[in-house]
């Protein structure tokens, strides 16, 4: 009979622990990577392009991508670090691939600071690096 108990005892045991062995993991999600890029010329007077380099997509899904300037023109000042919610955003057209973006946006100032951004789906906003443009 004991032994009996000790093979049931371990088959019992062997299913409990298969049971949680066998989960789903989720995989920690990668970000997208940006550039910000200085500005390029516009088409007309008072107009730049704004430009940053998506290096990589990442495989979190993201709602939302563009450049966040500060400056005069613009919310706060050019010597503020720009940030999504409290400054001026240049929305982006999807779709979003690798390779360089641009967009063109009114800027008759010669002074204002500017960061690439992308809003992930979770909340998370990742950032470019800050540059200036000061044109003189």
């Amino acid at each position: 009979m004991a032994g009996r108990v000790s093979v049931f005892g371990i088959i019992f045991l062997s299913l409990f622990l298969c049971s949680y062995s066998c989960q789903d993991h989720q995989l920690p999600g990668v970000p997208p990577s940006l550039v910000t890029l200085q500005v390029s010329p516009g088409a007309v007077k008072c107009e730049v392009a704004f430009n940053f380099n998506l290096v990589d997509t990442g495989n979190i899904p993201i709602t939302e991508f563009g450049v966040v300037v500060a400056g005069f023109g613009f919310s706060g000042q050019a010597s503020d670090t720009p940030t999504v919610g409290t400054h001026t955003k240049v929305i982006f057209d999807p779709p979003f691939t690798t390779g360089v973006k641009n967009k063109n946006s009114k800027v008759c100032t010669n002074n204002v600071s500017f960061r690439a951004y992308a809003i992930l789906n979770n909340g998370t906003i990742i950032y470019g690096d800050r540059l200036i443009f000061q044109d003189v």
